[in-house]
């Protein structure tokens, strides 16, 4: 009879945690799609995406140090567990995933043959990315061997510390950058032009 019970408490406690999972995703299916695949180009497929990944993105959402409305109400509700088991729901949907955007390589390609097609004598040494995020301008750059810099005003302003006096903590700068593994050659506060 113990075993029987025990079996259909492991049993009862899977598909218990499956309902949880599956209802934990339905705010994420009105704009990433069911099952996370989204049915357009502008918001991202959240579908078989690296668990590690999510993750992080999830809790920067939360926290604030990523920008976004909407997402950073939804990501509020959600407790460490429950992130946890929306990341691990939307990984185990399988499927192929196609990394599209900074900072991966392919997107450097295209806007360098398109660069290279407006102007053939364009050369990467004196192209300069300018971005707010070191996870994705100052990272992609890095990855492609070009210039970068970094708007220290943008979505990592509450990371960085800035003094009472308006100056950028460097300690801080330097230890956002171990961090993402991203390094910039220039830093400059705001971009106004």
């Amino acid at each position: 009879m113990v075993k029987i019970l025990l079996i259909l408490s492991f049993i009862y406690l899977n598909f218990s945690n499956i309902l949880m999972s599956t209802n934990l995703a339905l705010p994420c299916a009105g704009c990433h799609g069911p099952n996370g695949s989204s049915p357009g180009k502008t918001i991202p497929s959240i579908k078989n995406l690296d668990k590690k990944y999510f993750i992080r993105a999830f809790k920067e959402y939360k926290n604030g140090t990523r920008n976004h409305y909407v997402m950073k109400i939804i990501a509020n509700g959600y407790s460490e567990k429950e992130i946890k088991m929306l990341a691990d729901y939307y990984e185990s949907k399988g499927g192929v995933v196609y990394r599209y955007g900074k900072p991966f390589k392919q997107v450097y390609e295209k806007c360098l043959k398109f660069l290279n097609y407006i102007n053939p004598t364009i050369v990467t040494e004196k192209i300069l990315v300018v971005g707010d995020s070191l996870e994705t301008d100052i990272l992609g750059a890095n990855n492609f061997k070009l210039s970068s810099l970094l708007i220290t005003n943008g979505i990592h302003k509450n990371e960085l510390h800035f003094h009472s006096n308006d100056r950028l903590s460097v300690d801080s700068l330097n230890k956002i950058c171990i961090k993402f593994s991203a390094f910039p050659k220039y830093v400059i506060k705001d971009f106004i032009f």
